[in-house]
């Protein structure tokens, strides 16, 4: 009886939990778009936050008197500093390295070396990570390291297929046959498991009925509040976007983007990619303001979100990358200025360039003309520019 009554509750709870994940992320992009928003006005409230963590990290490593407290300390001072600033991180990774090397302890060392090679690579110092990885020994490496070998080395390998171009080249086979060896380590009990499913599917004909909706279900149950969370949100949107579903596709990018936000992350790709979104669907001032964050505040960052498809990008490259002076047209064409209201074929070729941005996403369009036809707007309306 007792068994019947808890199966009973246990079974309960079961549809409960279902029906609670199915309800969690029901608005849609627009609502979560206007909270990304919100949060981007408080981004000095939010890095001051991200700058008290840290000082009580430091409160701690001051205090700390065995070799492995100052080695955890300094551990966790690099990984915040990992997603905010990259020379204090690097400062840390190097004293950790050191205590590690010290102590003689080769699972702290392996583990450094991976820290290292991860912070260089995004942050485009690929030969240098290439010759960190090279000091780690993976037949001596412990099975639960294996994951975190093989994960770096997918990194690595997809940023140096996308230095050398093209979609076939020899780094990007060998990202492939890293994906393939994480797959046959990693457990689902591992924290990173559906970060990495979700990029051996991607771009494939393989399935798994399964993933999308065990992402959302841990998305549902956590505060939203970390890097994992982030990520999880960020591979979910990919999926999506592979399905073709552009609604979920867009909602789950804001996502990652308002955690990313929250928790003044610098390894802010989610917020890249929405900005183009944005600028895809023609809301330009998003895409402006989104943008503006990226190369104001965010500079400093990696780009791991990007680790397993940077070479996709190449198929749709940033319009802001490729001509930075499409922000100058879209501001111009977007405030009313002395320019408009005196020349009214001014107006008319600055709507025509913009249309032509916004149609043709730049590529179609040539630089020197853009730069040629805006010189002669600004000196038709006498500002003395160009």
């Amino acid at each position: 009886m007792q068994k019947l009554i808890f199966l009973h509750f246990f079974l309960i709870f079961s549809l409960l939990s279902s029906a609670n994940c199915n309800a969690a992320f029901e608005r849609d992009a627009d609502y979560y778009i206007h909270t990304l928003d919100s949060l981007l006005t408080r981004q000095s409230e939010l890095e001051r936050d991200k700058l008290i963590r840290i000082a009580d990290i430091k409160d701690k490593k001051r205090n700390a008197s065995s070799v492995f407290d100052r080695f955890m300390t300094n551990g966790l001072l690099a990984e915040e500093y990992s997603t905010y600033r990259a020379d204090s991180a690097l400062k840390y990774i190097d004293i950790s390295l050191d205590l590690a090397e010290k102590s003689g302890n080769e699972e702290w060392t392996a583990r450094t070396l991976i820290s290292k090679a991860d912070l260089l690579t995004s942050t485009g110092l690929l030969n240098e990570a290439s010759e960190v990885m090279s000091r780690i020994n993976r037949e001596r490496l412990p099975e639960e390291l294996l994951p975190d070998y093989y994960g770096e080395m997918i990194y690595l390998y997809s940023h140096l297929g996308n230095y050398a171009g093209g979609d076939t080249n020899e780094y990007y086979r060998r990202e492939r046959a890293y994906k393939d060896s994480i797959m046959s380590v990693i457990t689902p009990s591992h924290p990173d498991y559906l970060w990495y499913k979700g990029w051996d599917i991607l771009g494939t004909d393989k399935t798994d009925p399964s993933l999308i909706p065990a992402l959302r279900e841990r998305l549902a149950s956590s505060k939203l509040n970390s890097r994992r969370d982030a990520k999880d949100a960020y591979i979910l949107s990919k999926l999506y976007e592979w399905q073709g579903d552009k609604e979920n596709f867009k909602k789950f990018m804001v996502i990652s983007s308002i955690i990313d936000v929250k928790t003044a992350n610098a390894e802010i790709a989610s917020l890249e990619e929405l900005a183009n979104i944005m600028f895809e669907e023609k809301q330009i001032d998003h895409a402006y303001t989104q943008r503006f964050v990226l190369n104001d505040d965010y500079g400093d960052g990696g780009d791991e979100y990007h680790c397993q498809n940077t070479h996709q990008r190449q198929e749709n490259p940033d319009p802001f990358l490729l001509h930075p002076v499409a922000l100058l047209i879209c501001e111009i064409y977007l405030v009313d200025s002395l320019c408009y209201r005196q020349d009214t074929h001014a107006v008319g070729e600055i709507t025509g360039l913009v249309k032509a941005i916004v149609d043709e996403r730049i590529g179609m369009v040539d630089l020197l003309l853009l730069k040629h036809n805006i010189c002669k707007l600004f000196k038709r309306c006498d500002l003395g520019i160009g």
